[in-house]
């Protein structure tokens, strides 16, 4: 999930980048054209359009980077989706729990022991496990409960 994460970074970059470098040229990605895709395309169809081939070949090695980080994306998608089918209760979690995505309700399942009886031995041990309970101080046997602490995040 961590290196899906990243993936979606690197692809968000390379976008801006490819963008940018349209943009060097006064090309702005259109939907008319068909999107970021579409753009590109119409660059490095047509040489009569004026551009350089210096210019064209760029655009063409970072298009070339582009397209398998999409295409990785969507094969991780594609195995998530297979891992929540394997575990109905992570479909559980995401339904029951308002905002909570996909993946939160992976990381979530896997905080919480995976399904194995026993891990925990009260809704509040759990709880406390994955940061959702007040922070205590306690001292001289006088108790003190403060907000719920930093860890209130699945992911970061």
């Amino acid at each position: 999930m961590r290196m899906g994460e990243l993936t979606v970074k690197h692809k968000v970059a390379l976008r801006n980048q490819i963008e940018a470098l349209l943009l060097e040229f006064n090309i702005r990605v259109s939907s008319r054209r068909g999107g970021l895709g579409g753009t590109v395309q119409w660059v490095l169809e047509d040489a009569e359009k004026g551009f350089c081939m210096q210019f064209r070949q760029a655009l063409n090695a970072i298009w070339r980077l582009y397209l398998p980080t999409v295409k990785n994306i969507a094969e991780k998608d594609r195995l998530l989706a297979q891992a929540i089918k394997a575990h109905p209760e992570c479909e559980k979690l995401r339904a029951a729990l308002e905002g909570v995505s996909t993946i939160n309700a992976v990381n979530l399942y896997i905080a919480i022991g995976c399904g194995e009886a026993g891990t925990f031995k009260m809704g509040r041990d759990a709880s406390a496990c994955i940061g959702l309970t007040r922070l205590q101080h306690s001292s001289g046997g006088k108790t003190n409960f403060g907000t719920i602490g930093d860890r209130r995040r699945i992911l970061p």
